[in-house]
C-alpha cells in the first residue's frame, strides 16, 4: 500500500503493507497500544508506527482514531 493518508488537515504520505491476523503469530512487533490477538482481527483496521501516530495527532491518544488513505478507504488507528 502506498499513498496519502489524510487526518482533518494533515496529510502524510504512508507504504506499507496488508496483512493478516496471523502476521502477529509469526512477528514479534511490539504494539504501544491495543492487543495483538485482536490487533488485525477487523477489517480496516491500521497498525501505525509512534512517530506516524505524532505527525497525525501530536499529544492526541491515536488508538481508535480514523484517517483516510486515497485509494484505499478508512481505517482504524492501532499503534
Amino acid at each position: 500500500m502506498y499513498g496519502d493518508a489524510i487526518y482533518g488537515e494533515k496529510k502524510i504520505r504512508l507504504n506499507g503493507y496488508f496483512a493478516d491476523p496471523t502476521f502477529y503469530e509469526i512477528f514479534n512487533f511490539p504494539l504501544l497500544e491495543g492487543n495483538r490477538a485482536t490487533a488485525l482481527t477487523n477489517p480496516n483496521t491500521i497498525v501505525i508506527c509512534e512517530r506516524e501516530a505524532r505527525n497525525f495527532f501530536g499529544s492526541k491518544e491515536a488508538m481508535g482514531e480514523i484517517i483516510s488513505i486515497e485509494g484505499y478507504g478508512d481505517f482504524v488507528v492501532i499503534i
